[in-house]
């Protein structure tokens, strides 16, 4: 009795010696014939989805129950990636509503006038600008008001990621 030779799991093709190749999926090692594999290897997003559902339901597909455990776990992965993205997204939101709110004077948005660097540390008779070396600087973000003239000031990095 004749030995059955490996099929793609793709295809469903026989595969030769020469022209056997393998993928590794969710845990496992599955056969595929070189086409196959090089079209895998190169499709992404929905390409990619639409072969990963292929191979699940391929009469070829070898260690069917690893197959389907590494794949909800993924599934399961990128819906909690998805969700914490969300999440993200909208507490980014909620922070340019506020800061939006707080950048306001005299019924309008204050007028952004970049980042400025502050020197800390002071002059003194003793040890004259030492202080000022050691004690370094600090960048904040100004803003104006264009009615009344008055300025406001933040975290850069705050004001860059909302703004």
């Amino acid at each position: 009795m004749a030995k059955e030779k490996p099929r793609c799991v793709l295809c469903g093709q026989e595969t030769g010696l020469f022209d056997r190749d393998s993928i590794r999926f969710y845990r496992t090692t599955q056969v595929v014939c070189s086409k196959c594999r090089d079209r895998y290897e190169k499709a992404e997003g929905p390409e990619r989805d639409a072969l990963d559902q292929r191979i699940l339901s391929s009469h070829c597909l070898e260690n069917r129950d690893v197959v389907r455990r590494g794949y909800e776990a993924a599934q399961e992965q990128k819906r909690a990636e998805e969700e914490a993205r969300l999440e993200q997204e909208r507490q980014t939101q909620e922070r340019r509503e506020r800061q939006r709110a707080v950048l306001t004077c005299c019924g309008q948005e204050m007028t952004s006038m970049g980042v400025s660097t502050f020197q800390l540390g002071e002059h003194t008779f003793l040890l004259g600008d030492l202080d000022n070396l050691l004690s370094g600087s600090l960048e904040l973000a100004l803003f104006r008001c264009e009615r009344c003239g008055q300025i406001k000031f933040f975290d850069p990095a705050c004001v860059k990621e909302s703004l």
